[in-house]
């Protein structure tokens, strides 16, 4: 019981890496991180650019939004590009008109390499800098970081 309480009260790390062509995604991410927070995470957010590399974390969690049915190339250069590891991750994605297999790709891209999926969340969007997203994604965002917490705090 004592490991357990141990558990429960450790800090864990989280570690959000995302592209956003139009803000959408990046909203998400910034509302993942708010609920992390409040769950006891120190998060640390970052867009992708050119040199990002991944960090050691608790979790480390890939956003992309679906460009063309998939996540945009500078997520699936770095998901390729990442090495061998242990670890959990978690994935999550925004997308139009109908569900794309952006998650599978991504989830392809870093099976293989050492980490375990804890949780993914595909989010719908209605456009452009979607005005009703907060709104419309809140209770989807919580359950992922609820499934995020879970499997980290019950794997050690």
């Amino acid at each position: 019981m004592f490991i357990r309480d141990e558990i429960q009260a450790r800090t864990m790390d989280a570690a959000i890496y995302f592209t956003s062509t139009f803000g959408n995604g990046e909203r998400v991410m910034r509302m993942l991180q708010s609920e992390l927070v409040n769950k006891g995470y120190t998060v640390t957010m970052e867009k992708l650019k050119r040199g990002t590399s991944a960090r050691a974390a608790d979790v480390l969690i890939f956003s992309s939004p679906t460009h063309a049915g998939s996540p945009v190339g500078k997520m699936k250069r770095f998901l390729a590009s990442m090495p061998e590891q242990s670890g959990r991750y978690a994935l999550a994605t925004t997308y139009g008109e109908s569900l794309p297999k952006t998650l599978d790709i991504m989830d392809d891209l870093l099976s293989g390499k050492g980490m375990q999926k804890v949780a993914d969340m595909a989010v719908p969007v209605k456009g452009i800098r979607d005005q009703s997203l907060e709104a419309q994604a809140a209770g989807m965002v919580r359950d992922f970081a609820e499934k995020i917490d879970i499997a980290c705090r019950s794997s050690f």
